[in-house]
């Protein structure tokens, strides 16, 4: 990794780092040339098994993708693109988990030289591209998703003579209303075992599958989570713990 210089008397741009291989890259640097974005191009962040050439200029060798967290503290950019050719949605999703909300993250296709255009009159031209953000890591949504398990284990527990006709397990969802208000647990959450790759989160009393008549497959419970996580907010919560009332004591 290489520290860079910058000038103070620039005009504010949006900072962009661009990760994916020097070919694919610099294919996206010009397209974001040729639209005429106002932006300031940070760097190229490689592949880990691909080298820096002296096709790249030494000030845009940022470094490889194994440390694109601390290039981010290093640099501060406003916006990260993937190139889908080179980086896998795995680890794409995994890097967004890593850094965090404080960057915009988006995925260029490959070979997709239509994704420029124009989308307002004050706009020359502007990458079209796949917002990957997630929702549930906002600070904004963590806050809300821990106000909404208090609420509810607090009614839970106003209504507990009621609660006895309408959960199954009346015991269990007295133990997982404690676990909830102590921080244990969440009401909802991911679904299974494997989202090591996606925001950290409590681990849930329900999930999102729980909807579902017949039990999804894995691939089909992982894009599941990376729905909840991206499109998260207290209402889906509420909604399917809803649905899912007679489920709370399990």
């Amino acid at each position: 990794m290489r520290f860079r210089n910058f000038s103070w008397g620039e005009t504010m741009q949006q900072k962009i780092m661009i990760a994916g291989s020097y070919a694919e890259a610099s294919r996206v640097n010009r397209m974001l040339s040729e639209a005429r974005i106002n932006f300031q191009h940070l760097g190229y962040v490689l592949p880990d098994e691909e080298k820096f050439s002296s096709a790249i200029k030494e000030e845009e060798q940022l470094g490889h993708i194994s440390q694109l967290t601390e290039l981010v503290e290093l640099y501060n950019p406003d916006e990260i693109i993937f190139c889908s050719k080179d980086v896998s949605s795995a680890l794409i999703i995994s890097c967004m988990a890593n850094i965090g909300s404080k960057v915009q993250f988006k995925i260029v296709p490959e070979e997709s030289w239509s994704a420029i255009g124009s989308s307002s009159k004050d706009l020359n031209g502007e990458l079209y591209t796949i917002d990957i953000s997630m929702q549930i890591d906002l600070p904004a949504s963590r806050r809300n998703k821990r106000l909404f398990d208090v609420l509810l284990s607090m009614f839970l527990f106003v209504t507990l003579p009621v609660q006895v006709f309408f959960v199954k397990s009346f015991f269990g969802m007295i133990t997982n209303s404690f676990s909830v208000l102590k921080g244990r647990k969440t009401w909802v959450s991911y679904c299974g075992s494997d989202f090591s790759t996606l925001p950290k989160i409590r681990k849930g009393i329900l999930c999102p599958s729980d909807v579902l008549s017949k039990p999804p497959s894995a691939d089909a419970l992982h894009r599941l989570n990376i729905l909840y996580a991206k499109n998260y907010s207290a209402s889906k919560d509420l909604e399917l713990v809803m649905k899912k009332w007679r489920m709370l004591g399990r």
